[in-house]
């Protein structure tokens, strides 16, 4: 028996780490080469040989599906009734999926953007456009909105005045606690990047700025929103909808995008032109910060947009908010619960639904027709425009991945004979139990520790070579080991947080 048992671990073992290496190549790779040079040379090679992949993949993963269950589908098929019928995976599956992509994408352009085989065509845009690496900073607020506490609720619920001001107090001492290793990290980089001479673009957010003092003002400005006692701030939509014409009123009438994109790195006293009308009668030291700093500061306003905005899309189109949908709320406030197919529907009804509209505010907005107001995005600024821009691409992308899993998994399956005895036809939802890939399942548990990490290894493979003079074989080797290691450093993370989880 002990041998048995020896035999079945040293199977499943390496059944696992096949999995694991068929997946790398058949997910990271590709993201490694869709973010070069060598994309559109070997577009189509790279697509068939995704397919093959894909399909071993697949043939891999229905073997382990099959030993000791035998072909069971019937078993799977819990109720004929579409109104019923349940899956067999995890709830929101598709969404694990989608962050752990757009994470995966941002650890590839943080390094690939350092080396000659980047598209400078994906590089942030300077003053105004698109850029693929634009969607990066955005795309993270977006996928920690759609899965936040607030999100998540299956109601609205706001604290009444004698406990209101204790449960904000308790709330922002917690996220501050849990913000703690941006703070650090925020310092370390600043630190590092003055320290080194690190490379780096200040019109990105500033001389001093980056991206985790911005996360860390995201966390704590928008838990404070959520927890206050002010009722309307609770109602889908408006808030960030008031946020967002306000801030672009500023930008635009009060001529701050002006300001932003021109005024020199620190204050003038003489009534120039760029002298913002609050920041000349602050003190000097902070207002040089300020002027220093200016696309970080007031680029966070438009990331909470961004996170406020996510919140109302997930739970509008994920988690269910009105009452009415009482039995989807049940349903998603169980972590491992299923999915029934009428939600799995209502789900992409809905994301259709948030895409239409956000395009459509995009549209209005940068069109240069007498329909629209024609402001062009502006990153630097994180403009109206912009914030629509990114949140319509995400909410597109996130539309497409429910459309794939949904496709995917519905099949027909005959069902038992009924009293008539006659065979019936149900249509049902069905998922062999490894969904996610392990890598994306990983990383989609512990998203801001191995974002973390990712920027700690992209500044040790800048330290260790010198990126420009790579050419572009050695820039797609380094790029690829350098994702497969996040990939088992999130694998490894992951073991022991299963690990500490089952001693307690």
């Amino acid at each position: 028996s002990a041998t048995n048992n020896t035999t079945t671990t040293s199977s499943s073992s390496s059944s696992f780490i096949f999995l694991i290496v068929i997946e790398s190549l058949t997910i990271l790779f590709p993201m490694t080469i869709s973010q070069t040079q060598y994309l559109h040379p070997y577009g189509v090679r790279l697509l068939v040989t995704e397919l093959i992949l894909g399909l071993l993949l697949r043939i891999n993963r229905r073997f382990d599906d099959g030993q000791g269950q035998g072909n069971d589908n019937e078993k799977r098929a819990i109720s004929i009734s579409e109104h019923t019928a349940t899956t067999n995976f995890k709830q929101k599956d598709f969404l694990s999926f989608f962050r752990s992509t757009v994470s995966y994408n941002t650890f590839v352009a943080i390094l690939a953007v350092d080396f000659t085989i980047f598209p400078r065509s994906f590089a942030k845009t300077e003053i105004y456009g698109y850029g693929l690496m634009d969607l990066g900073a955005g795309s993270f607020c977006v996928i920690g909105g759609l899965v936040s506490k607030f999100a998540r609720s299956s109601s609205i619920s706001t604290p009444n005045s004698t406990t209101g001001t204790s449960k904000t107090i308790h709330s922002i001492k917690k996220v501050i606690l849990h913000s703690i290793p941006l703070l650090i990290m925020g310092f370390v980089r600043l630190i590092t990047t003055k320290g080194l001479e690190y490379q780096e673009h200040v019109s990105e957010y500033g001389a001093h700025w980056n991206f985790f003092f911005t996360l860390l003002v995201v966390n704590i400005a928008c838990t404070l929103i959520r927890s206050s006692t002010w009722k309307i701030l609770n109602v889908p939509i408006i808030t960030w909808l008031v946020i967002l014409i306000a801030y672009q009123y500023l930008l635009s009438v009060e001529q701050l995008q002006n300001y932003i994109i021109h005024a020199p790195r620190a204050c003038t006293y003489d009534g120039g032109e760029y002298t913002y009308f609050f920041m000349d009668k602050a003190p000097s030291l902070l207002c040089d910060l300020f002027a220093a700093n200016r696309e970080g500061i007031l680029g966070c306003i438009g990331y909470i947009v961004l996170y406020l905005a996510s919140e109302d899309v997930g739970r509008y189109c994920l988690w269910g908010w009105t009452n009415n949908d009482n039995n989807m709320n049940n349903a998603s406030s169980r972590s491992n619960s299923c999915i029934t197919l009428k939600q799995s529907k209502l789900h992409g009804k809905r994301l259709f639904g948030s895409t239409v509209c956000f395009w459509l505010m995009h549209w209005i907005l940068s069109n240069n027709s007498n329909l629209g107001f024609g402001i062009p995005p502006s990153r630097r600024s994180t403009n109206a425009t912009f914030i629509l821009w990114t949140m319509s691409q995400n909410v597109s992308i996130l539309l497409f991945t429910w459309m794939a899993f949904h496709l995917a998994s519905t099949t027909r399956i005959i069902s038992p004979r009924n009293t008539n005895g006659i065979n019936s036809i149900a249509t049902t939802t069905t998922f062999s139990a490894h969904t996610i890939p392990p890598i994306f399942a990983a990383v989609n548990r512990h998203g801001l520790i191995v974002f973390i990490l990712a920027n700690l290894m992209t500044g040790a493979v800048n330290l260790s070579m010198n990126t420009l003079e790579a050419t572009n074989d050695e820039a797609i080797l380094v790029i690829f080991c350098y994702l497969c290691s996040i990939g088992v450093v999130a694998l490894l993370i992951n073991w022991i947080a299963s690990q500490k989880k089952k001693r307690e």
